[in-house]
């Protein structure tokens, strides 16, 4: 019988080293991957907070009320900037939008995988941007936040019920929230 002396294999250390090298390396793939969506999510409320500032500042001077809305469209979340103007007076439901108002533009904020929920609105949750939009008005001089609910082809805008709303952007990985302070019209970005 012949023996097979020239072929050892592996030693189990050097297959632990090899299963301990790939783990590192796993591990380190996963926590980058985690990173990417994080800052995804980060961007995306950073812009939310960036569109809103602008519009802030244009209510100073521009149309007696200016509003973003923020939707989906195909794979983006996207928030859009509008003028408008007040047909006739504000009632006890709140102030209504005339037609046309005029569109400014958008800003591309982030890919609509993102999840996004809002408390301290009339309809709190978790919100499907494709169909229910976030709508925010900006009273000129004030700075007041308005609530927008869909009214026909427009808007009517009314106070908040509460003097802070939250609009929650979030993944399995991080949620960052957009602290809205109602009356003064301030807002900043926490995690």
């Amino acid at each position: 019988m012949k023996k097979f002396t020239g072929n050892k294999g592996f030693s189990l250390i050097e297959l632990l080293v090899v299963v301990a090298i790939m783990a590192i390396a796993l591990t380190m793939i996963s926590l980058s991957i985690a990173v990417v969506f994080s800052n995804n999510v980060r961007s995306a409320a950073n812009s939310v907070d960036s569109v809103l500032s602008k519009a802030k500042v244009n209510a100073n001077y521009r149309a007696p009320i200016v509003f973003v809305e923020f939707a989906v469209v195909g794979e983006n979340i996207i928030g859009r900037y509008y003028e408008g103007y007040v047909a006739g007076e504000g009632t006890a439901s709140g102030l209504t939008i005339g037609t046309p108002a005029t569109f400014r533009g958008y800003e591309v904020l982030g890919k609509s995988s993102i999840n996004v929920s809002v408390t301290g609105f009339s309809a709190n949750g978790t919100r499907d941007l494709a169909t229910n939009p976030i709508v925010i008005g900006i009273e000129r001089g004030t700075g007041r936040l308005l609530e927008g609910t869909p009214d026909g082809g427009g808007y009517v805008f009314a106070p908040f019920s509460g003097t802070q709303a939250v609009i929650s952007l979030g993944n399995t990985t991080s949620t960052y929230n957009i602290n809205l302070t109602t009356f003064t019209g301030k807002h900043e970005v926490s995690r």
